[in-house]
């Protein structure tokens, strides 16, 4: 456990150096809602919402600790579907099913 929390911390903090999200306008993009396993509480899902969000592509991030969900808004020609998988992958958390 220790280790994964080490992992996680250290991904905030990769995060916090990557560009910020391109501006769009509300209109564009299109919207995944995943299921997510391995959040073990908030500070999971807050810091899922951070990483995903400081990526470019990325317009918008909810995630829900309780549900294990995540629905996320993004411009496809920036960001792909895969590259947002492995982003939560690299997290430590998996993507279960699209719902």
């Amino acid at each position: 456990m220790k280790l994964f929390r080490r992992h996680f911390l250290q991904s905030l903090t990769t995060a916090s150096t990557i560009a910020l999200t391109d501006a769009a306008p509300a209109h564009e993009g299109h919207t995944v809602t995943w299921r997510v396993t391995g959040f073990t509480c908030i500070t999971c899902a807050v810091g899922l919402e951070t990483v995903l969000s400081q990526r470019i592509g990325v317009l918008e991030v909810k995630a829900s600790y309780p549900d294990g969900i995540v629905h996320i808004r993004f411009n496809s020609a920036k960001v792909s579907e895969r590259d947002l998988r492995e982003s939560i992958s690299e997290m430590g958390f998996r993507v279960e099913s699209h719902t």
